[in-house]
């Protein structure tokens, strides 16, 4: 059973959170090495891979994603699709 099938309601995002999914989604999966690429790609600033390591962590304890391990590299995948969480632009309007 996935967070998806426990609770009706996903945890909420924080602004870095959601653009970090918002790439994991597009990938469907990937390590810290590939979501930092897919960020960064076209950045003004790019982030530091301690920081989105540390934000795929919290997005797993929060039960956002799911973590598998390939020998030394952690995986992670969505639980949650886009679609629970809408589109951003939703929420400004």
């Amino acid at each position: 059973m996935t967070a998806a099938d426990s609770a009706s309601v996903p945890p909420p995002l924080h602004e870095l959170e959601r653009k970090v999914m918002d790439h994991l989604w597009t990938l469907e999966e990937g390590s810290v090495r590939e979501v930092l690429g897919a960020v960064n790609a076209g950045a003004s600033k790019e982030l530091a891979y301690t920081t989105i390591m540390t934000i795929l962590q919290r997005l797993d304890r929060k039960q956002v994603v799911k973590r598998r391990r390939e020998g030394k590299t952690d995986i992670y995948s969505p639980l949650w699709s886009r679609e629970v969480y809408g589109n951003p632009l939703d929420e400004h309007l």
